[in-house]
């Protein structure tokens, strides 16, 4: 085979191997889209939305404690009043949602571990309930009209 035979071999297979490689890409491309499809769709299926009764079921009450120590000097907020177990579909144990006059606190049940990055909470409940909440609270702390959060 001769030097110019070679070179015209070589420019063939270079030229097939990047057309072969823009194909590739674009399916890759393609895949992707498809998979962020399934990732939405998954998300919004994995989640059900909580109904909440016309009437609240009555709450836990809290415990009682042990004596409190003497009142402090600059004044804490309510205890917690009442207490609200959350649970899968199935009976899942997962947090308890703690209510006052003025806080929500919710605590995630011991023996529950999330993963953060998982689909359904990074997309739903990071990325569309608390993400927007910070940014509010944040607008509003600007403005004057909350204490600044711990957050920012």
């Amino acid at each position: 085979m001769s030097e110019e035979e070679t070179v015209k071999k070589l420019a063939e297979a270079k030229a097939y191997l990047e057309k072969r490689i823009g194909e590739l890409e674009e399916e890759i491309s393609r895949l992707r889209s498809f998979l962020d499809v399934v990732d939405v769709t998954l998300t919004e299926k994995s989640f059900k939305r909580a109904e909440v009764p016309k009437a609240m079921p009555p709450p836990f009450k809290m415990p009682p404690t042990v004596p409190a120590p003497p009142p402090p000097t600059v004044p804490t907020p309510p205890p917690f009043q009442q207490v609200y177990p959350l649970k899968t579909v199935t009976g899942v144990h997962l947090a308890d949602v703690y209510v006052s006059d003025r806080e929500l606190k919710v605590v995630s049940a011991p023996n529950v571990k999330y993963d953060v990055n998982s689909p359904p909470l990074r997309a739903f409940l990071i990325g569309r309930v608390l993400e927007p909440m910070q940014s509010k609270d944040r607008e509003s702390a600007r403005a004057g009209e909350l204490c600044a959060p711990l957050y920012l």
